[in-house]
């Protein structure tokens, strides 16, 4: 993500809602590696089970 610098003259509405919108961006960030992080961590149990079952 591009990272705009704000001037010192910017109004304080304008601040606040491009720091809202860095905050949503993060949060969407870290909840889609924890999505996939999950994903991968069903599929190694998945591949576990089933190599115990076949044992």
């Amino acid at each position: 993500m591009e990272y705009v610098e704000l001037r010192q003259d910017t109004p304080l509405e304008k601040r606040r809602r491009v720091h809202q919108l860095e905050r949503e961006h993060e949060v969407l960030t870290y909840k889609s590696m924890i999505l996939v992080i999950g994903i991968l961590a069903l599929a190694t149990a998945f591949v576990i089970m089933c190599r115990i079952s076949i044992m």
